[in-house]
């Protein structure tokens, strides 16, 4: 009876210490926790034109921060892993996704999932990797992930997390902001989520702006609360500025297959259930989807790439204001070679 009873008192003992240790890092982890304010003004970095032309190309790019190339799986996705392999295959994708484009030298670069000193991808600062591979152009980066430690996976967890959204361009704007999205996730999950933003750029035109805005909604949010909600905001925003009398252009990574997309057309087995579809009623009066709806944008990260088997959608692309000219959108197909998304490139014309 004796052993009996110490041995519950030491099994009493260490539950208590792991409730101590688990209550502990949630209160660091709320202290620490990053609240940023709706809107925060960014710092741009570099001076370049500030004539725009009438015609204009811009590519946006998901870089799954350089890390969820064809090699990986991600742990969200029905996966094991949350970084990448090793730094060398990380250096090496920041140097294929550099090299890239500069060969088809946009003149706006939208880019999601970038970090600068995370765990997952060895604390490589990968946008000044991209600033000094892009030195003709000006660029503004804003946060939307930054946590102290993210515990899972178990085995090897995703860990210290700054990361966020970056916009690269020929022309140097006179306004930068970051704009946050309304909702969240309940205490404690939202303290190891990305805080969802959009990075606004304005550059001045003769009469009025052109508004630029790159964005990254949810993901891997139950039944798109969240993402009806970003959506809602973002709409209300960018409606505030046509109606100002500006050139409106959205673009990035908007976790919605883009409505008319034929999934069975990209996939040869598996059709993906859990991503949502864009309303078409959400789509202001006038305003133009701008995708490629022949070649996948994004890929399931289950298992690392085969072609044939990942199952994969088109989620990546952009919204056109009325008084913007569509001359041309295409994906480029790089096999997710280094991304679990494919680039999107388009042209546009100011009317």
């Amino acid at each position: 009876m004796r052993v009996l009873s110490i041995f519950a008192k030491s099994v009493l003992i260490l539950i208590l210490l792991a409730v101590l240790v688990l209550g502990a890092f949630l209160l660091v982890m709320t202290i620490t926790d990053y609240n940023p304010p709706e809107k925060t003004v960014l710092h741009i970095e570099g001076h370049g034109d500030t004539t725009l032309p009438d015609t204009m190309s811009i590519l946006t790019w998901n870089l799954g921060y350089c890390s969820l190339g064809k090699e990986a799986d991600f742990f969200l996705d029905g996966g094991r892993e949350s970084r990448g392999k090793s730094k060398i295959i990380v250096e090496n994708h920041i140097d294929n996704i550099s090299v890239f484009i500069d060969s088809i030298k946009p003149d706006f670069v939208f880019i999601q999932e970038i970090d600068r000193n995370a765990t997952r991808s060895f604390h490589i600062d990968e946008y000044k990797h991209l600033e000094n591979a892009m030195k003709n152009y000006v660029s503004t980066f804003a946060v939307n992930y930054k946590t102290l430690w993210v515990p899972v996976p178990i085995y090897k967890p995703m860990g210290s997390v700054l990361g966020g959204l970056a916009v690269f361009s020929k022309y140097e704007p006179y306004y930068s902001i970051r704009f946050s999205f309304p909702g969240n996730y309940s205490w404690p999950v939202k303290l190891f989520q990305l805080d969802r933003c959009y990075i606004e750029t304005k550059y001045k035109l003769k009469s009025n702006d052109l508004v630029v805005i790159n964005l990254h909604l949810s993901a891997f949010d139950k039944g798109g609360f969240l993402r009806k909600k970003q959506l809602e905001y973002l709409k209300k925003h960018i409606l505030n500025e046509y109606e100002k009398g500006n050139y409106v252009l959205v673009g990035g990574d908007w976790n919605h297959i883009f409505p008319g997309v034929d999934l069975k057309a990209i996939n040869e087995n598996n059709i993906p259930k859990d991503v949502p579809t864009l309303p078409r009623n959400w789509i202001p009066n006038g305003w133009k989807l701008a995708f490629d709806s022949t070649i996948p944008t994004n890929r399931s990260n289950n298992h690392p790439y085969v072609e044939g088997e990942n199952t994969v959608t088109i989620i990546d692309g952009f919204l056109l204001s009325p008084n913007i000219k569509l001359l041309e959108v295409r994906g480029i197909n790089l096999h997710f070679n280094d991304s679990d998304h494919n680039p999107v490139f388009l042209r546009i014309a100011l009317q």
